[in-house]
């Protein structure tokens, strides 16, 4: 369980809307802000975002960014949603407080939870709305402005969970091409036509993690199989070389795309890859790494055969092994 603390507050001016929760209340006076300056949604993406370790709601939607000016507070809050998801949590349930003078907020609270809880996915009952006024003490009870505050309960998912394990399809080639570049700088990453003729050739040595909500490749592992015992340059570029009934399996990349990093899914690739390989009857599994990934990989059950015969983007690269 992870636990996430939100608050806000806005001045009241003439001549805004009043947005609480994703509803307009009326009133004489509205919030003043960047966006629609809706106070109780920005305390629950606070809150959210603090108990996945996400960071805070000005560093991923500035108040000097235009693309955010006077947006609906509901569209920043399914972004938070997405990538509380994509961090491999789910929302549990949200409590909150409005703290104002006027207006009253009871006719308001059940439609606020009911908008919220459409914006992040979850049932109405998981978020509570509650409000108070603050006695007319301090500038909420002066009518100056309007104070929320959020907490949140987000659970991690199991891998399993989260993600379906299984073969690439023909027709995600693209798709694992895109990924690629997005995951390797372009010296060291292969080409879309080269990522496209190795899923042509060679579908059953890919894994990929396919992401259960958002139905999209999140990650992937894949080489091509051989009886050779040494890595070459010549097995990222050519798929002909595949040997389906090959001894060993010369992996040609690792990638996570970054909203799903340092979650586990990498180290969770190579442990089901290699069982599922060892089950074939191969007898190792065959990498290049640089140097500053060595110790990943030592981590993953690899051991360092020391300097690779490769000089793949003009780069110095370990040859690791992992024998089963």
């Amino acid at each position: 369980m992870r636990i996430g603390l939100g608050c806000d507050t806005h001045r009241l001016v003439e001549g805004r809307k009043l947005i609480l929760g994703g509803v307009e209340i009326p009133h004489d006076k509205g919030l003043y802000g960047h966006s629609d300056a809706d106070a109780l949604i920005h305390a629950v993406i606070d809150a959210l975002l603090g108990a996945a370790a996400l960071g805070d709601i000005g560093t991923l939607f500035p108040d000097n960014d235009m693309k955010y000016k006077d947006i609906s507070s509901l569209i920043l809050l399914e972004e938070t949603a997405r990538r509380v998801r994509a961090a491999g949590l789910e929302i549990e349930n949200i409590d909150t407080i409005i703290i104002a003078e006027k207006p009253k907020m009871a006719p308001y609270k059940q439609m606020m939870a009911q908008k919220m809880a459409a914006a992040l996915g979850i049932d109405e009952k998981r978020i509570n709305v509650k409000a108070k006024t603050n006695e007319k003490m301090g500038f909420t009870g002066n009518e100056e402005g309007i104070e929320t505050r959020a907490i949140a309960l987000l659970c991690e998912k199991s891998l399993a969970e989260r993600f379906v394990f299984r073969e690439i399809k023909k027709d995600e080639a693209e798709e694992a091409a895109e990924i690629e570049r997005i995951c390797f700088p372009p010296n060291e990453a292969c080409s879309r036509k080269m990522m496209i003729e190795r899923v042509s050739a060679a579908p059953e040595t890919f894994l990929v993690a396919e992401d259960r909500t958002a139905g999209k490749i999140a990650g992937f592992l894949n080489g091509i199989a051989t009886d050779e015992e040494k890595f070459r340059d010549e097995f990222f570029t050519d798929a002909k070389l595949h040997n389906q009934s090959g001894a060993n399996v010369m992996l040609l990349g690792l990638d996570v795309l970054p909203e799903y990093r340092n979650r586990g899914l990498a180290r969770e690739l190579v442990r089901i890859f290699a069982e599922r390989e060892k089950a074939r009857g191969r007898r190792a599994l065959i990498l290049t790494c640089l140097d500053n990934k060595v110790n990943m990989y030592e981590k993953f059950g690899f051991t360092d055969l020391g300097l690779a015969n490769s000089a793949w983007g003009g780069e110095e690269w370990h040859e690791m092994r992992f024998a089963f």
